[in-house]
């Protein structure tokens, strides 16, 4: 039986408005930076999948998001950095995806618990209070803030515990197969990932629908340890 639904935020709920590298070259030009978008996008990536001590996104994430905007744009100019974290904490710089408004409405209406579970520094609440996701949702869950981040299995556990379900009570939505889909099943979680389970929000509720009546989806893998600590 299905009471609570968890959500991703970046890929998921919300996507960047315009490419990364597009935004990062746009303002890194009058700090002199001549790199444009596609190698700056390029740069940005293999930045995002460095090496990194611990949770990238770390309280308000400043040193890790100092290091991106540093290697993508080649400047390590702190009024750089500065516009830049300034710009993705404001809700002009992302959209929210098609169907999701909806999905979350619907969801609501059957009685469904939702959060936002995201491996986000703590500027993710401000940024969903203003794309006005906050108020569809019960509770928002960032990583920044628990100081942990998907995959650990203690952040759906904690994120479950916050809205008063067993993980077995709850289904995860995300678009990564490692953080979202193998984190959720580790800790005992149905999981709809985007773009296998679920081809897009549109069929979300329906999705919901069938978990709450009983139907199963194949969760072959689950953790054998399944109860918040």
């Amino acid at each position: 039986m299905i009471r609570a639904v968890l959500l991703d935020a970046a890929g998921t709920l919300i996507s960047v408005a315009e490419p990364v590298g597009v935004t990062y070259a746009r303002l890194a030009a009058p700090f002199g930076v001549t790199r444009g978008p596609e190698e700056i996008g390029r740069r940005f990536k293999a930045a995002m999948r460095a090496p990194w001590p611990g949770p990238r996104q770390r309280g308000d994430g400043r040193a890790f998001w100092r290091f991106v905007v540093a290697e993508a744009t080649g400047s390590a100019d702190p009024a750089l950095f500065e516009a830049a974290y300034a710009h993705f904490a404001k809700g002009s710089a992302w959209r929210v995806n098609p169907g999701v408004a909806d999905a979350l409405s619907a969801l609501r209406a059957a009685g469904l618990k939702l959060a936002v579970l995201s491996n986000w520094d703590t500027r993710l609440p401000g940024t969903l209070e203003a794309l006005g996701l906050s108020a569809r949702v019960d509770r928002v869950v960032c990583s920044g803030a628990l100081g942990i981040e998907k995959p650990h299995r203690a952040t759906f556990w904690v994120t479950c515990g916050l809205l008063g379900v067993l993980p077995r009570e709850a289904l995860h939505v995300g678009d990564d197969p490692d953080a979202d889909a193998a984190g959720a099943q580790a800790a005992g979680l149905h999981v709809a990932l985007l773009g296998r389970e679920l081809s897009g929000f549109a069929g979300l509720p329906g999705l919901v629908h069938t978990l709450k009546t009983g139907d199963e989806l194949d969760v072959a893998g689950l953790g054998e340890e399944v109860n918040a600590p």
